[in-house]
Parts: structure tokens; C-alpha cells; sequence
């Protein structure tokens, strides 16, 4: 069982991460916001939901890739890491800023692995305003985020809900994700994602997110530089939050009975030294 003392020191050691993530962003010009349960913690706690251990920030998708030209050129101090690196042993997506000094050890799929501490960066993508041309990107969105995720299975694991688990086998069986090609798969729902760019697009969406369709919204409720506390920083945000925070949990400002559901079975934080690997 995961104490809140050693929450809260993993919360604080993201806190450092996402200080160093934002100046990077400063000094290159990078526009980002708070989303999903950082944006909620922002509003509702001004700081971490006291039970999360994660940070999410969105980056308009001109803004996403050139993050990552810069990494790719060598520009980027942080550590970053995704799919486009072909690695076997990274699994996710999207983006990631890793820790180099700071682990977790927790329980993923049944499994006790070490991880390196980090915070998503997810790439915004922007949509037409027709309901129908959205509905159609989402379910092409969705079919090769499918792909691409079955392409990163190397085997089957186990989640908490038994009907996903007979999805998932049916999947395997049906797609039999060894045969996949893992890039080919990342370049084509990658290339899906970013059909229609963000600038200038009516509707904005993040097509990770896990509430499906409430993830797609105005831009204009985004506004321009709009920040809020977050613990003992300022941290840009969605300038309409309580519309897009309504649309994606329904009343936010109240907290789930039972917030244990919600833990992500950390065992330990392991002080590395700082070796980059």
C-alpha cells in the first residue's frame, strides 16, 4: 500500500521535472497547457489531485513536433523519450520528459518493474467544425491507435477489467500483433492524428485522451496564455476550464468518494545517480 509520504515526495520530485520542462518551453517559444488531471488539479487543488502521481501537458501539434526537432537536433536539455526512437523496450506514447535520477518501483500488469519518473506531453491536434467529418476522424483515429497499440504487445498482459481482457485476446488472436510493424503502424496514426494541423482549426482535440469523443472542443476555449497556481508555480491552462472540464468529468469541483481507485501501486522511489540511461 502506497503512503501519502511517499506520493507526495514523488509529486514533488515531478514538480522539479515540470519547472525545468516549462523554462525549456519559455526559451523556445513553445506554447503548452494544463489537460486532464493536472488542469483539474490546478483548478480544484491548485496544485497535484492529492492521490495523482502523474503531470499531463498538451502541446498544439506545430508546437509538439518542433519539441521534438529540437531533441532530435540535439536542443532539448530534458530527457525525451517516445515511440519515434524504434526502441523495443518504449512502449508509450506519447512523449515523455523522464527523470535521470529519480525511479519508481510499482506494479504494471501484474508485474513489479522500475520505472524513471516522468510527465506526458501530448500532442493537440485540430479538427473542422463539422460534427460528422469529426466523428469520421475520430473513428480513423481510433482504428489506428488500435493498430499501433496492438503492435506494441509482446505479449499478452492482464488489466482490471475482465471484458477488456477478452477484448484484448480476441484482438491478439484476430490482428496477431507479432506481425506488425511496430514504426509503420506509429508513422501512420501519427500521420492520421496530424491531418488537419492545429492552427487555425475551429475545434481542437487530444486524441489520448481516454473520454473518446468529450475530448474534442472549441478552440477559442483554450484563450491566450492563461495561467493558474499550481502548487508554487504558475502553470498556462485551458482559459475556459469550466467548460471543458464539465464536458470531460461532469461536476469536477467534486472529489470521488472513494479515491483509492485510483492508486498506481507505487512500492518505492529510488534516488539513481545521474547517468542518463
Amino acid at each position: 500500500m502506497q503512503t501519502d509520504d511517499l506520493l507526495r515526495k514523488m509529486q514533488l520530485a515531478e514538480l522539479k521535472m515540470l519547472k525545468e520542462t516549462i523554462n525549456f518551453f519559455e526559451k523556445n517559444d513553445l506554447s503548452y497547457f494544463a489537460i486532464g488531471g493536472t488542469l483539474l488539479g490546478a483548478v480544484r487543488h491548485k496544485g497535484f489531485i492529492p492521490w495523482d502521481d502523474d503531470i499531463d501537458l498538451g502541446l498544439p501539434r506545430e508546437d509538439y513536433d518542433r519539441m521534438l526537432q529540437l531533441a532530435k537536433e540535439g536542443k532539448c536539455p530534458l530527457k525525451l523519450t517516445g515511440p519515434w526512437e524504434n526502441d523495443p523496450a518504449c512502449y508509450w506514447f506519447p512523449a515523455r520528459v523522464e527523470s535521470t535520477d529519480t525511479k519508481v518501483r510499482r506494479f504494471v500488469h501484474e508485474q513489479e518493474v522500475e520505472q524513471y519518473i516522468w510527465i506526458d506531453l501530448f500532442p493537440i491536434d485540430g479538427l473542422p467544425a463539422g460534427k460528422l467529418i469529426q466523428k469520421f476522424y475520430w473513428w480513423k483515429v481510433s482504428f489506428h491507435r488500435l493498430r499501433f497499440n496492438l503492435s506494441r504487445l509482446q505479449k499478452y498482459e492482464a488489466s482490471e477489467s475482465a471484458s477488456r481482457n477478452a477484448l484484448k485476446k480476441f484482438l491478439i488472436l484476430f490482428m496477431n500483433p507479432k506481425k506488425m510493424d511496430r514504426e509503420k503502424e506509429f508513422r501512420k496514426y501519427d500521420a492520421v492524428m496530424k491531418k488537419y494541423g492545429f492552427k487555425g482549426r475551429p475545434y481542437f482535440l487530444n486524441a489520448e485522451g481516454r473520454c473518446a469523443m468529450r475530448e474534442i472542443a472549441p478552440q477559442e476555449w483554450i484563450g491566450k496564455k492563461y495561467t493558474l497556481p499550481f502548487e508554487d508555480i504558475e502553470i498556462c491552462c485551458i482559459e475556459n476550464y469550466d467548460k471543458y472540464l464539465t464536458q470531460i468529468y461532469g461536476d469536477y469541483m467534486q472529489p470521488p468518494k472513494n479515491p483509492n481507485v485510483y492508486e498506481h501501486n507505487i512500492r518505492e522511489l529510488i534516488i539513481t545517480e545521474n547517468d542518463n540511461c
